[in-house]
């Protein structure tokens, strides 16, 4: 009389096979995250900054008629950054470059350092592999960014 089931060496076969497979999976898996944490990051970055520049164009001039600004400012090599007086965490990602992004109102437009011209980059890159990066770009005065 035969029983129904697996035996010992089935099973490992089984096991050994999946194991195979998950070793040739794993380093594309681990790539494709690594790559979205750093888009996801840019994401958040770009949109800060969208955030920052619609802020400053609906401040009101202030009771001493100076024209209101707001900044964000990124540190190199940081995992944060602040935008309008408030800390943003990136999780998984780091901030390579070091830059401050300046708007005045009212119409949000970008204050350019001395000797600086556009377009403005920052680049983003993943905590687990540096070599996945993107790079948010402010192309115009106007604020408008692009994420590569």
């Amino acid at each position: 009389m035969r029983t129904q089931g697996f035996t010992l060496v089935e099973v490992l076969i089984v096991i050994g096979i999946i194991g195979v497979l998950m070793g040739l999976a794993m380093p594309t898996y681990l790539g494709w995250l690594a790559a979205s944490e750093a888009q996801q990051a840019a994401t958040t970055l770009a949109q800060e900054i969208q955030r920052v520049r619609t802020d400053v164009k609906r401040a009101t001039l202030s009771t001493t008629g100076a024209q209101p600004q707001a900044s964000l400012t990124t540190t190199a090599n940081s995992t944060s950054f602040t935008a309008a007086g408030r800390t943003v965490s990136l999780s998984n990602a780091r901030i390579q470059t070091a830059r401050t992004l300046t708007f005045e109102a009212p119409y949000g437009t970008l204050v350019l350092p001395t000797g600086t011209s556009l377009p403005l980059t920052i680049t983003v890159s993943s905590s687990r592999n540096a070599t996945k990066t993107r790079t948010v770009r402010v192309i115009s005065l106007l604020g408008k960014v692009v994420v590569q």
